[in-house]
């Protein structure tokens, strides 16, 4: 059995700055699949 481990206020704070380039990254990647599937994006700008 794994011993249960604590994250520290920081390492969390750290992890959740990275949330917004994550889903970027996921966003551009699903676009990007999309096309190459031959199925119609729409993009919304602003």
């Amino acid at each position: 059995m794994h011993a249960k481990r604590v994250l520290s206020d920081d390492l969390v704070s750290r992890l959740e700055d990275k949330i917004p380039a994550m889903a970027e990254c996921a966003v551009n990647t699903a676009y990007i699949n999309a096309l190459a599937a031959g199925s119609s994006v729409m993009e919304v700008v602003n």
